[in-house]
């Protein structure tokens, strides 16, 4: 398992979220725009839950760098 891989995959999430919405954004959209497998993906995430409470963090905590650059 590589950090890159699962980078495209969190990357891959958000943007199949910002297209479809959370209902929409299937686990089999996400893997496609990752280009990844649904096993690799859940050997990252064990399921879409996981997956979305991942996504959040990692976007909440990017929102969080880019304000403090501005302090």
């Amino acid at each position: 398992m590589t950090k890159e891989k699962r980078q495209a995959i969190l990357d891959a999430a958000l943007k199949m979220v910002s297209l479809h919405g959370f209902h929409g954004a299937s686990m089999a959209l996400i893997k496609e725009e990752a280009g990844s497998g649904a096993g690799t993906i859940y050997n990252y995430f064990p399921s879409k839950d996981d997956l979305m409470r991942e996504l959040f963090k990692e976007v909440k905590l990017e929102f969080v760098r880019r304000m403090s650059d501005g302090l």
